[in-house]
């Protein structure tokens, strides 16, 4: 009896981990130029998880996605939501059914993320077509 419940409590501590560890500051790496560009804040809301931006890296604060769409267009980049509405899956451990906005691009894409060897896997696609960032934790000593 005390082994099924070591099993259950260690599934779970598995499981809630995998979570809390994609949850805080991220740094934003461009995966074609390796150029750092913004920190990025992973939190959860209401069994969803967003990612709002919080600093722009070498870029004016001040900056704004003038090529989103709709309630969007012209919005300061710091304070967006880039990552929306992903779903924790515990089987796959990935966040998924949730969009990525590229607010150079101004394009939403569906997206899927998950921690890997330290780092926060972004992969933003359509249909077969996808990029996928690393994304690196962010220290208050940046």
């Amino acid at each position: 009896m005390k082994s099924i419940i070591l099993i259950l409590f260690l599934f779970f501590s598995y499981s809630v981990l995998g979570q809390s560890e994609a949850l805080g500051k991220w740094i934003t790496v461009d995966d074609k130029t390796g150029v750092r560009k913004s920190v990025v804040e992973i939190y959860e809301k209401d069994g969803k998880y967003y990612g709002e931006v919080v600093k722009m890296i070498y870029r004016d604060p001040g900056t704004r996605c003038t090529r989103c769409q709709g309630d969007l267009k012209n919005q300061l980049v710091v304070g967006m939501n880039i990552i929306s509405g992903m779903k924790y899956d515990k089987r796959n451990d990935e966040f998924n059914e949730g969009t990525i906005l590229n607010p150079e691009s101004g394009k939403i894409y569906e997206g899927k993320m998950w921690v890997e060897n330290g780092k926060l896997m972004v992969r933003g696609y359509i249909m077969f077509f996808y990029r996928t960032q690393a994304w690196i934790p962010y220290t208050e000593v940046e």
